[in-house]
């Protein structure tokens, strides 16, 4: 109910000035995000490359594929993970081409 007279039982009412926008980032501050972007895609860890890889496609050497994520190589070995259980495959048993992909990672 209220007050008669227009007012609203005591409370006073402020008025919000106006919501401002997000400041707009200078040309300058743009290309110095650009640059320490490519800087941090130069400066990755092989570690860092190789969690970022997708599931591959990689073969044996009697050709069967083998569809899994790389999740980890110790240089005689790969953890692959495939359906949920990670399984360790050597190096010397993938082809030359996935070989090339997980090395890559670290070059």
């Amino acid at each position: 109910c209220a007050a008669s007279g227009g007012r609203s039982g005591g409370i006073t009412f402020r008025k919000v000035g106006k919501r401002t926008k997000a400041p707009v980032p200078s040309k300058a501050d743009r290309e110095k995000y650009k640059r320490s972007l490519a800087y941090q895609a130069k400066n990755r860890t092989g570690w860092e490359r190789l969690a970022d890889l997708p599931v591959q496609r990689l073969s044996n050497t009697d050709g069967k594929i083998i569809v899994a994520k790389v999740t980890y190589y110790d240089g005689e070995a790969v953890t692959l993970k495939m359906r949920g259980k990670s399984y360790r495959y050597p190096m010397d048993k993938l082809s030359a081409g996935s070989r090339k992909v997980i090395l890559d990672c670290f070059e």
